[in-house]
């Protein structure tokens, strides 16, 4: 049951697959393991190779999901480096700092609802397809396995796009 307040309002990472796992405990230094398997709904009539699809598929959103936090930790940092390059900067430096921090703006996350991709919507956006593969047992659908390559590849983009931008800030 729900605690409230203490509830995830959302799966926050995909489901275990079945099979024999190792729980490890580590208390003050001591370290308690116990074995435990976790088994297959017999509900479920969804052939094997099509629920490893869709664990792998669940795992590759969530580690995106991760590697998207922490580019957008290191776009902070960025905004904060290229702010203390700004309060020295002369000449031609200044216009190209204050491009570049409008660049990475633009690359970490527009208005809501946005049709600009950018870091921020395309963690939203693998966020609901992990969640929509997890909802159910089922083989994942054709839509929802187009919808992460094209995430996949809009990630891709981004990355490189940041990539330019980094190279263009001094002592980075």
């Amino acid at each position: 049951a729900a605690v409230y307040g203490q509830t995830a309002p959302s799966p926050t990472s995909p489901w275990v697959s079945p099979g024999k796992y190792t729980i490890k405990l580590t208390v003050d230094g001591k370290v308690y393991t116990q074995p435990l398997t976790v088994l297959m709904d017999p509900r479920v009539k969804t052939p094997a190779l099509e629920l490893k699809k869709q664990a792998d598929r669940s795992i590759a959103c969530y580690n995106n999901i991760n590697a998207i936090s922490a580019t957008l930790n290191d776009v902070k940092l960025l905004h904060k480096h290229i702010a203390d390059l700004e309060a020295k900067a002369t000449g031609a430096a200044l216009p190209n700092l204050q491009d570049a921090d409008k660049n990475l703006s633009a690359l970490e996350g527009g208005p809501s609802r946005s049709k600009v991709v950018s870091f921020s919507q395309l963690k939203a956006t693998y966020k609901s397809l992990m969640n929509l593969m997890q909802e159910s047992e089922m083989p994942v659908p054709t839509q929802v396995s187009t919808a992460v390559a094209q995430a996949d590849g809009d990630f891709a983009k981004l990355n490189t796009q940041l990539s330019t931008i980094k190279k263009g800030i001094p002592n980075n």
